[in-house]
Order: C-alpha cells, then structure tokens, then sequence
C-alpha cells in the first residue's frame, strides 16, 4: 500500500486546487446545474452509514425511489465489476456523481481521481469513499485536468451523452474524447458506459432515457430540444477512431444503469444462445411504463439470430486502447460474458464469467461469491443444446407432458442421492446434442427442500414464462397464469386443481427471503406479506394482459371501432335528441303561454275578487243605509203621526181658530212687501 505522502503526488491533478471543508478538492466552481433530486439526503444517510463499500445491503435497501436506487444500488458498479482492473492501476472517473462506481474503484485500485462538475455531488462522493486513502475527489470539469499522459485507465459511466446538451454536433464529442486520450499513458484504456440510441428496448417501446419520449432515438431525435444524444455502435466506434482511439464495444443488460450482463457480441456462434438466455426481460423503464407494443425478449431474440446483437444491445460499454504500448487486458480474450446476480443480499451475490478453451469449443460457466473478494471459484462445463421452453414450445401435446415427466425423473434422480437442489427447474436444463435433458447453472444445493418443492417452483415459474413469451392463443384451455400452472403440474403429478399453489407462495417466499432484504421503510414480516400477495397477484393475471397478449395498438383499433360504431350511434341519437329537443322547446313555448294566461286569469281573479270584496262592502253599506233610512222613515211617520194628532187637536181648539182669524186681519191691513209686514212674519213665522 502506497503512504499518505507517495498518494498525495501520485498524479500531476492531486497537486492542484484547494482542499473544501467537505473533503473535495475544488479546481473550478463551473456551475453545472444538473441534479436528480436524491442529493438533499444521500449526504447525511451515507455519514450515518456503518457499511458504505459497493456491496453495501443497508445502503442498497434504504432506496426510496429511482434516483436513490442509481446511487446505492450495489448493482450500480457491475459496469465496471466485470472488467479485470489492474489493482496498481491509476484511474481518473469523469462524473463520478454520488460515488457508486468510484467506491467501487478505490476498493480494487491504488489510485482514483473522481472528477464531479457539482459540488453537491462531489462532496457525497467525498463521503462515500471516506476510508479509501486511494481516492480523492476533484469539482471541475475535463479542462481543469493536467493535459498529460497519466492514467492507466479513464472511465467514463453515463456522461457523453451530456456533453454536447443533445446537440447533433459530433464536434463537442470528438473534442471530448480526444482530450481523454491525450491523459491516458501509452496503451491506457477508455472504459465508458452509454445507452444505444438503438437499443432493443426502444424498439419495444421503452420511453428513451433522457427525453422520455417513445422511439426518439431510434427516430433519430426529431424534437427541437433533447437533453442528451446518444449514439449507434457505428457512430461510437468512429468517434473512438477518430479520437485516435482503438474500441471494442461490449453490451450491458438492461443497461449501464443497474447491469445483470456485461457481454461480447463477436462470441462463437454455437454461444450466441447465451446472449438472450443470461439476460431477463423486461428491462425495466426508470421514467415511466412503456406502452404494451412489443415482447422485448422476442425483439431481442430475433435480433440475435439474425446477426444484429452488436448493433442493438440496450447499452454500450467500450473499451478504447490508446496506440504506444501494450494495453491492459482487462476482458480476456477468451470471456464471452461477465454477469451477475442481483436483487440479492451480498453474502449470496455472485459474479458468473462464461469462457471458452483456447479451441475454441468448450466452454464453462466460472462462478464465484462477490464476498469476499478471492472467494471461491466453482466451474462448470456449458451443454450445447436447446433450452428447455424451446423444447417444449416445440414439441406437441404428447411429448410436452414427456419433456415434464423427464424432468420429474430428474428431480426424483437428485433427491434419490441426496443432491437435491432448488434450481434443478426447467429454466436451467437444456436438451442436448444427445437428446437428453441436461441441469445446468446449479448454485445453491445446501438449502434443503423436498422433490414437491422444486416441481412446484419449477412449474410455476415455468408457467410465468411462458405467459411471458407466447401468444394467450397457445394456451385455449387457460384464462390465466394459474390455470397454466395447474395444467403443468398436472403433468408431473401436483394437482390439477393447482391447490398446491398456497403451500408454493409460502415456501417461495421463505426461499426470496434468504437472498433478498426488505425495502427501505417495510418490516420484515410486512415484506414478506407483500411478496406472498405479488406471487398470487401474478399467478391470477389474465394471459392476454402479458406481453404478448392484446396489445395496446389492438386495443386502440378496438376503440377505434368502437368510436365509429359509438360515433354512428351518436348521430342518430343526436337527430333524435334534435326531434324532442325540438318538442321540448314547443312544449316549453306551450307552457310559458298557458304560464301567461294563467297569470293573466289570476289577475283577472284577484280583481274580480277585490269588485267582490267592495261590492260587498257597498252591500253592507247600503244595507246599513236602508236601516238607517227604515228607521229614519219610521221615526218620520211616528212623529208626523203624532203631529197629526196634534193639528187636528189645534184645529180642534178655539184659540187656533181665532189665530188664524187674527192673521188673516193682519195679511190684509199689511201689505206685502212692508217693514211691518215682514216683522209681524217672523213672529207669526216663528209661531
């Protein structure tokens, strides 16, 4: 191990800068604005961190999202786990982010310098690698390095897609990778790690990585802005050249992100089967879910034996010489592929190399654990022949359930010798040259289970494939994965009521939990719960709702149709709405006359009511009046009757006779019209 002070100068850019109080080293505050959101907490859950290497399980199972899982995902380094670095290697990493793939460095290499262009990120690198001497971490961008020849090896994971900000100019690429090779020594290597702009999963639909739109680079981006361009294997390979560097293009599955296989498309043929039997399908979509348009695995397939895999692998891993000296071999000649388990615990995590003799026939599958480092290494010989599924689809009825029974043979063969283990299922057998059924990939035979465990995982997951990659239309007899299940258990002798299914989901489970660990948030007896619900959800999916059932092109033909049909029924409904909006309307006008009349007739009625109400009143006044005028006439009559009664006692009475006789004596002396004439009729007047 080298001392503080020979790791202090061991590189012209560890003289340069100025140390931060976080621990990078700032050369140059560029301010490159890119974030993913995941920074505001990695900092501080990394320092509370107890394990913080590459294979950390308590840092992979606190993800909460996809930006998280990028970052601590004990996958995110297998990239560059599969390339054999020299241990005295001097490594720069340009855009090292959040640290995933520089711890991994500074755990297998005597020197690293990380290069991040935020400061943000550097600084959660910086804590990441915090008991590596060997690293240290640099903000700034490619400018800010010493041009001289000084690494042995320069990796680039996820960042020439960035450089030109999606411009279609090869120029800002070209200046790019030319300035990577003017600081690598003679026979120093590039590794660097892209998706393709034509990669498999684009033409299945996947929304592309960076813009999230369908098909946008295999349409060559036709937007007017694109945050990221990528390339074809072409196009790499003559940036390389023209860098003056010497490419080999290898593929990741599913991609560089959270790689399974890293693999050499140029492999001897009778081996090409392994470049769609090693990876799974489908890969996963990190911005949204793809519209259901096509089988990925089917594409891929297709793909491969028509002698496309180089061009469509959905990422790239390249690695380019530099010319002077002997380059590093760091993917022998020999390895076809490098893979790896994920989703797995570390204890149990394994590393899978397949190699070829130097005849180039044999070839074998090298395994050994991820931890510890120089574990164990077991070997065993690759079968040439036909998978298993294939065999199966291939074969009718009859000899279908003679393929199963095979197996059932097989199965009952292991435990018979007390060898018995859980991968002895259809996906790892292989018919060979010979005919005969051959198990394949055995891994961990020292978890005891029974012949009826492993026909029934090996029957479910059998039935999980083929819902996945044939057509519902195979299967007439089956509406879901269930009802295939129970079918081919029946054929090995489970029930065909597939009632063996519950006690399957129990056991299945405490098998997952052996190799997985919950998610950030979820207890462990929660988690389990979840799983035993995920493999009954799945088991009662309908066949057409997989990949290879209806699709959503087809269904969108079906809504077209029913649009048409929909559409017709709509005008007809629409000239009908028309006719009795038509009689509403003239239903209305009829009401809102009958509403007028009825007013008008209700005035007519308060008025007529109100001549009532005072012809009334008049009647009564009048009746009143007629009272008072009977009353009035009879109180007349009474008095003049008694006036009578008195004028005729008056005239009657001596002295009124005389009265008058006087008056008649004064009428004649007093003129009329005299003084004394009218004063003598107002006396006799008032008399």
């Amino acid at each position: 191990m080298q001392d503080k002070q020979d790791l202090a100068s061991a590189t012209p850019l560890r003289r340069e800068g100025v140390r931060h109080a976080l621990g990078y080293i700032l050369l140059n505050d560029v301010g490159y604005a890119y974030r993913d959101g995941a920074e505001s907490v990695l900092l501080d859950r990394i320092r509370a961190a107890s394990d913080i290497s590459s294979l950390s399980d308590e840092l992979s199972s606190s993800a909460q999202n996809w930006p998280e899982q990028a970052h601590l995902d004990t996958a995110r380094a297998n990239v560059i786990r599969a390339f054999d670095l020299p241990a005295q290697a001097r490594v720069l990493e340009i855009g090292a982010g959040c640290g995933a793939v520089t711890r991994y460095l500074g755990e297998v290499c005597a020197v690293v310098d990380a290069l991040e262009p935020v400061a943000e990120r550097a600084a959660i690198a910086r804590e990441r690698t915090r008991d590596l001497a060997g690293v240290e971490v640099f903000v700034g961008d490619l400018s800010d390095i010493p041009d001289s020849p000084t690494y042995d090896v320069i990796v680039v994971v996820g960042v020439l897609e960035y450089v030109g900000s999606g411009s279609a100019n090869l120029t800002y690429y070209q200046d790019f990778l030319t300035a990577i090779r003017r600081r690598l020594i003679d026979g120093g290597t590039l590794i660097l790690a892209i998706e393709n702009r034509l990669g498999i999963k684009y033409y299945a639909g996947a929304p592309e990585d960076h813009s999230v739109r369908v098909f946008d680079s295999v349409e060559g981006y036709p937007h007017a802005q694109t945050p990221a361009r990528t390339f074809s294997r072409q196009q790499l390979v003559s940036l390389m050249r023209d860098a003056e560097l010497d490419p080999t293009v290898y593929l990741a599955f599913p991609d560089y992100k959270l790689t399974r296989a890293v693999m050499d498309p140029q492999m001897p043929p009778h081996l090409n089967s392994l470049l769609y039997r090693i990876p799974t399908f489908p890969s996963p979509d990190w911005s949204r879910p793809r519209p259901r348009l096509a089988d990925e695995r089917a594409l891929w397939r297709t793909s491969v034996e028509a002698g496309l895999a180089a061009e469509h692998g959905n990422s790239f891993v390249v690695v380019a010489r530099k010319s002077g000296a002997e380059a590093l071999t760091l993917w022998p000649a020999n390895r076809a592929v490098c893979y790896f388990s994920v989703g797995r615990r570390a204890s149990v995590a394994e590393q899978t190399t397949v190699d070829v003799d130097a005849d180039g026939e044999a070839a074998w599958f090298n395994r050994r654990q991820l931890l510890p480092p120089d574990g164990e290494l077991t070997s065993a010989r690759f079968v040439p022949g036909e998978d298993f599924v294939d065999a199966f689809l291939a074969s009718p009825d009859s000899e279908r359930a003679a393929l199963m029974q095979e197996w059932g043979a097989i199965v009952d063969n292991y435990a018979g010798r007390g060898e018995l283990s859980m991968d002895i299922v259809p996906h790892n057998l292989i018919r060979g040259l010979d005919g005969a059924l051959h198990v394949i990939d055995i891994v961990f035979e020292s978890i005891p289970v029974t012949a009826q465990q492993v026909l029934a995982r090996g029957v479910y997951w059998l039935a999980n494939r083929l819902a996945n990659e044939t057509a519902a239309d195979r299967w007439p007899g089956a509406q879901s994965i269930r009802d295939l299940a129970s079918w081919l258990g029946s054929l090995v002798g489970l029930a065909a009521d597939g009632s063996w299914l519950e006690t399957f989901y129990v056991e299945e489970v405490e098998i997952q939990a052996r190799f997985g660990y919950p998610p950030a948030g979820q207890g462990e007896d929660a988690w389990r719960a979840s799983l035993a619900a995920r493999l009954r959800s799945w088991g009662e999916r309908s066949l057409t709702e997989m990949t290879l059932g209806t699709r959503d092109f087809e269904v969108q033909a079906d809504v077209e149709q029913s649009n048409a049909v929909m559409s017709a029924e709509s005008e007809l409904m629409r000239g009908q709405l028309a006719e009795l909006d038509k009689r509403l309307d003239d239903a209305r006008a009829e009401v809102e006359q009958l509403t007028i009349e009825q007013a008008e007739l209700s005035a007519e009625r308060s008025a007529l009511a109100a001549d009532r109400a005072a012809l009334q009143t008049n009647l009564s006044d009048l009746t009143t009046a007629q009272r008072s005028v009977l009353a009035e006439r009879d109180a007349a009559r009474a008095s003049l009757a008694g006036a009578a009664d008195e004028l005729a006692q008056l005239q009657a009475s001596r002295w009124l006779r005389a009265a008058r006789g006087y008056r008649r004596g004064l009428e004649r002396l007093l003129p009329n019209g005299s003084l004394r004439r009218r004063v003598y009729g107002k006396v006799l007047g008032r008399r």
